[in-house]
């Protein structure tokens, strides 16, 4: 389950595409691009990260959007290259919501596809801050 995928359902009536976009802080953003349906959201393509700067072509491309997320509040300056047919999310939009987490997993856990609470994990599109630090300590040792 990703944090884009509940972002993103925090705002499915939006009536346009939505784009995900958490800061991934070093000058990066984690992102993804959804459409609304009767059942909630679906993703477009994969997610991603990338400089924010590398995502403008892409919300060009979609016409009128709405952009949410912390990255989308951090950045929007430079994703408002883009032009005026992009809408931002408030701040009220800019952290995933437990309402928005509980209504996709639970039918998950209905359906029988999750066993556990347990079974439930975060998804890292790359190695996390502490994982490097890590791997720099141990190769200096």
């Amino acid at each position: 389950m990703s944090s884009l995928d509940v972002l993103a359902h925090g705002v499915r009536h939006a009536g346009s595409p939505i784009v995900a976009v958490i800061d991934a802080r070093r000058g990066e953003v984690f992102h993804a691009t959804y459409r609304a349906t009767a059942e909630g959201v679906v993703r477009e393509g994969e997610m991603g990260v990338c400089p924010p700067e590398a995502l403008v072509d892409g919300l060009r491309a979609l016409g009128p959007a709405l952009v949410v997320g912390d990255g989308a509040l951090r950045y929007r300056d430079r994703l408002a290259a883009a032009g005026p047919d992009i809408a931002f999310g408030s701040a009220a939009t800019a952290h995933p919501g437990a309402d928005a987490l509980i209504e996709i997993a639970a039918p998950r856990f209905r359906e029988g596809r999750v066993d556990a609470w347990a079974d439930v994990v975060p998804l890292y599109l790359r190695r996390t801050d502490a994982e490097i630090t890590w791997d720099a300590r141990g190769a200096t040792a």
